[in-house]
């Protein structure tokens, strides 16, 4: 493998209140940058919308 994208809910992870939402992008951040320099992967993000919530999620 050498290119992965990384389908992720920025608004699932805020609603559910377990990891803030800055602290949950700094792990993907660094796990993204981790498999990269230690395997050679890129990895990319992409925001997923989740189109169950309302608009004041």
């Amino acid at each position: 493998m050498r290119y992965a994208e990384f389908f992720w809910n920025p608004t699932g992870t805020a609603r559910e209140g377990r990891l803030p939402y800055a602290q949950a992008l700094q792990g993907i951040r660094r796990a993204i940058a981790d498999a990269q320099h230690d395997h050679g992967i890129v990895g990319r993000l992409v925001a997923a919308i989740d189109r169950e919530a309302s608009p004041r999620d």
